[in-house]
């Protein structure tokens, strides 16, 4: 099991603003590594509909941890230039 502290906490951010659809999917195979099948049948799902939530679900994460990425960037320049 891992914790709180073993993650970066811009990711802990970007996955508690995902909606649920998305979240569950999305932490079922990347942290348990199941198959999209086997997250199907859990979700009670069809496997295109996992295939397209985790899709969506990993844009959102990088389009969120990019976005905060850069405003940090911006962030030291302008302390920089103090």
């Amino acid at each position: 099991q891992l914790t709180a502290n073993e993650f970066d906490p811009a990711l802990l951010l970007a996955l508690r603003k995902l909606p649920v659809s998305l979240l569950y999917p999305l932490l079922l195979r990347e942290l348990e590594d199941l198959s999209y099948d086997e997250i199907a049948s859990i979700l009670s799902i069809p496997n295109g509909t996992v295939m397209s939530r985790l899709f969506r679900a990993r844009r959102l994460v990088r389009d969120r941890l990019t976005e905060n990425a850069q405003q940090h960037t911006k962030q030291r320049v302008a302390d920089d230039e103090l």
